[in-house]
């Protein structure tokens, strides 16, 4: 049962994925000439967010240019 924590092979990686949304988060916000705010909000409803969700993917080791391009692939 998970207790909520975002874990692999027992370590916690939640400091990893949160320091690699806000890196993404930035990018994306730079590309497309978005607040903040707005880049966030588009982030979290992409595809490649529920995949950095979910630490089975790892797509949390990917670098946050990477998951940008993922999220640039989904919505041009």
């Amino acid at each position: 049962m998970s207790d909520g924590r975002m874990v692999y092979k027992g370590e916690d990686i939640a400091l990893d994925i949160m320091m690699t949304t806000e890196r993404v988060v930035q990018i994306i916000a730079t590309e497309h000439g978005l607040t903040f705010d707005a880049a966030s909000a588009s982030f979290a409803s992409s595809r490649a967010y529920a995949a950095l969700a979910r630490t089975n993917t790892l797509m949390w080791a990917e670098s946050a240019e990477y998951i940008a391009d993922c999220c640039f692939e989904e919505v041009p």
